[in-house]
């Protein structure tokens, strides 16, 4: 591997990935997109502007721009309440990585906790978030499973935040068990039953009939979307603090010679794409049981990727200029680019 390590760290960022498996966006892309932005208008832009948050958080396209991607089938109105969520979600996940004040976050976490139960908490932060716990027109089951899968997320959340304030270090593997959740893959996962109703019931019959292969999707495509926002964050311009808990850097320290960012970041590319695999081999056995599902499984895998890939200079790292594009594709071990339109 003939490793081009001219730039510096801090300049340095990491090529957009692809994904061996296809996406499509909603047919309401833009409508979604302009409902996000004048739904955050209303409320989560006032609310961001006195909190300690990146002003370059994307709010409106982690809402309305991500449920495009990742529910390209979901009715229309209900992604609506989805990407409210999903907007303020991110608004509240940032507050959490921006503060290693272990007070401020228990406080966040015991809200949120409250807020899946389905209890108003009088926080206005998380209005929009309760409207999709509370919803009425949820499958009883699948809200069930929804709310065990956020409780999870916010329990790796604590993990991930105690790690960072204590500034500990820990192996890839402890880190990765707790990334793997943190991610909120499995929550939005757990959300295509509210997305496509149609698809309520086959997800409620295989999490609980085959609730070990069910949980491998979500930790294998979590697992893949915690490598690749740690590999966008470096060198970002959306603050956070993730000195402990960003896995380049935890593959950095626990090398035993000196190891360069670059180098660091090709094993993690070879990481992704080997959960890749992993998650394509389970999808294949949930296709078995529900083709329909596993496809919509798919799509909020893939779609994930690419929006991460869209996101790059907002949320994430810049691409590489065109003066050092010769660097971008200097030594990355990535599988082909045969990410599909179906």
């Amino acid at each position: 591997m003939a490793a081009n390590d001219e730039l510096a760290d801090i300049e340095y960022t990491a090529p957009v990935l692809p994904t061996q498996f296809s996406s499509r966006r909603h047919f309401a892309y833009v409508q979604l997109f302009e409902y996000s932005e004048k739904s955050c208008a209303r409320w989560l832009y006032k609310l961001a502007a006195t909190q300690e948050v990146s002003r370059r958080g994307a709010f409106a396209a982690c809402g309305g721009s991500y449920v495009a991607h990742i529910y390209p089938d979901g009715d229309l109105e209900r992604l609506k309440i989805v990407a409210d969520m999903f907007s303020a979600g991110v608004f509240i996940d940032d507050l959490i990585d921006n503060t290693t004040d272990t007070a401020i976050v228990s406080d966040l976490v015991s809200k949120y906790r409250a807020i899946v139960a389905g209890s108003p908490i009088g926080d206005a932060r998380f209005d929009s978030m309760l409207r999709l716990y509370t919803n009425p027109c949820w499958n009883r089951e699948a809200l069930h499973i929804l709310r065990a899968e956020a409780n999870r997320y916010l329990e790796s959340t604590l993990v991930l935040r105690a790690i960072e304030a204590e500034q500990r270090k820990v192996s890839v593997e402890e880190y990765l068990e707790s990334r793997a959740t943190n991610v909120y893959m499995g929550v939005e996962y757990c959300i295509i039953a509210f997305a496509v109703p149609a698809l309520a019931e086959s997800l409620v019959q295989i999490s609980t009939s085959r609730p070990q292969v069910f949980r491998r999707a979500l930790i294998y495509s979590g697992t893949c979307m915690g490598l690749l926002a740690d590999l966008y964050k470096i060198n970002g311009e959306h603050s956070e603090i993730c000195e402990y808990t960003n896995i380049v850097k935890i593959l950095q320290r626990q090398s035993q010679v000196p190891l360069s960012l670059p180098h660091a970041m090709d094993q993690v590319v070879r990481i992704f794409h080997e959960y890749e695999k992993r998650l394509a081999a389970v999808l294949e056995q949930i296709a078995l049981l529900s083709p329909i599902l596993a496809k919509a499984m798919e799509h909020v895998h893939a779609g994930t990727v690419v929006w991460l890939g869209t996101m790059r200079g907002d949320r994430y790292a810049r691409r590489m200029s065109a003066a050092s594009s010769t660097q971008e594709s200097h030594t990355f071990t990535t599988a082909p680019n045969c990410m599909g339109v179906d």
